[in-house]
């Protein structure tokens, strides 16, 4: 498969447009993202998979994982860990990572 990357430079100088499409076989740099999201552009994630399959089970916790993953859905997450210890577990937000971030704490 042949791979897209898409950099800051590609945003700057227009050789990409809004909205930024988002495949298995794109990727975006950070910076480009940045320089997307202040221009309020919009960045759409196309996963070719989901409309041909449906969800599959959730996944059982991974052995170890504290009680505060169990029952997460499949995403991307910011996990805060202090001391070793897991202190909160928050969904990453922002153009193309899915919906408001949440804290959630675990004591």
């Amino acid at each position: 498969m042949t791979r897209r990357l898409i950099t800051d430079d590609d945003v700057l100088k227009g050789r990409v447009s809004d909205p930024i499409v988002l495949d298995e076989a794109t990727i975006l740099t950070p910076a480009a993202r940045d320089r997307a999201v202040a221009r309020g552009w919009r960045i759409v994630e196309r996963d070719a998979g989901a409309a041909q399959a449906p969800s599959p089970a959730p996944a059982p916790a991974a052995r170890g994982a504290p009680a505060a993953l169990e029952g997460l859905p499949d995403g991307l997450y910011l996990v805060r860990l202090e001391g070793g210890r897991l202190r909160s577990v928050r969904a990453a937000a922002g153009p193309g990572l899915g919906g408001p971030a949440t804290p959630r704490g675990t004591g």
